[in-house]
């Protein structure tokens, strides 16, 4: 219940029974460091007795709750990506107020004629919306299926 969104699973394989993983949850930023350690050994201890698998990296996004207006700026950016047609997913949000940086991943469907195209508008939208803010948005790749 910790978890609230798990992306960029990588696994590499090394030979029958030899799966190694790294991946990247989405938890609350009200978690301390104690919280996150127990709840990175439970899902290492999880996925390799259910799947056999060892989960040697994992990664934490953490999600503004802590901060309203982070939380509003987050909502009003998903909001704003998921009004183009072909964006599958919106995570990873980073919000710096002292540093003035957001930060965060989409992913965009293969079969949108110009992915590149739609990035860079999207890019432009959100830029153009907070302009106080450099804003750098990763464009990471859906190869699961």
């Amino acid at each position: 219940p910790e978890v609230h969104g798990v992306y960029d699973l990588f696994i590499h394989n090394y030979g029958p029974d030899k799966n190694i993983a790294s991946v990247h949850v989405e938890v609350l930023d009200t978690l301390n460091a104690h919280e996150i350690d127990t709840l990175t050994r439970k899902l290492q201890l999880a996925v390799y007795s259910e799947l056999g698998v060892i989960l040697q990296a994992v990664g934490i996004y953490s999600i503004n709750t802590a901060n309203d207006k982070a939380a509003n700026i987050r909502e009003d950016i998903r909001r704003r990506i998921f009004e183009h047609e072909g964006v599958l997913q919106f995570h990873g949000f980073y919000l710096d107020e002292e540093q003035k940086f957001i930060l965060f991943d989409i992913i965009l469907d293969f079969a949108i004629p110009d992915r590149k195209a739609l990035y860079q508008q999207i890019c432009q939208e959100i830029q153009e919306a907070y302009p106080e803010y450099r804003i750098q948005i990763a464009l990471d790749v859906d190869i699961s299926d």
